[in-house]
C-alpha cells in the first residue's frame, strides 16, 4: 500500500509570519527596535532558506529555521513591549526632578 497523503500547504504559515513581521509598519516609531523594515527583511531572509530546505528534503533544517523565525519574532514583540515601559521610567525620573 502506498502512502498517498498530501503534504500540508505551507502558504498559510508564510502569510502569517510575514503579516506578524509587517506589524512593525503599524507601530509608532518609539516602539520599534531598529528601522521599520528590519523585522520584515529578517523574516523574509529566513523564509527563503526555509522554503529551499523544505523543497530539497532537508526537513531538519526546515524545522530549525522555523523555530528560529519564531524566536526572532518573539524577541521583536517582547522588545516592543519592554521598550516603551523602559522609556516611560526614564521620562518619569526626569519629570520628578
Amino acid at each position: 500500500m502506498t502512502d498517498t497523503r498530501r503534504p500540508e500547504p505551507r502558504w498559510p504559515s508564510f502569510v502569517a509570519v510575514v503579516a506578524v513581521s509587517g506589524l512593525s509598519f503599524a507601530l509608532h516609531e518609539d516602539l520599534l527596535v531598529g528601522p521599520r523594515w528590519l523585522s520584515l527583511a529578517v523574516v523574509v531572509a529566513l523564509l527563503i532558506p526555509t522554503l529551499i530546505a523544505h523543497q530539497i528534503g532537508r526537513h531538519d533544517l526546515d524545522r530549525f529555521l522555523g523555530f528560529f523565525i519564531s524566536v526572532v519574532l518573539t524577541i521583536g514583540l517582547i522588545a516592543s513591549v519592554i521598550l516603551p515601559s523602559d522609556r516611560c521610567q526614564h521620562t518619569d525620573s526626569r519629570l520628578s526632578r
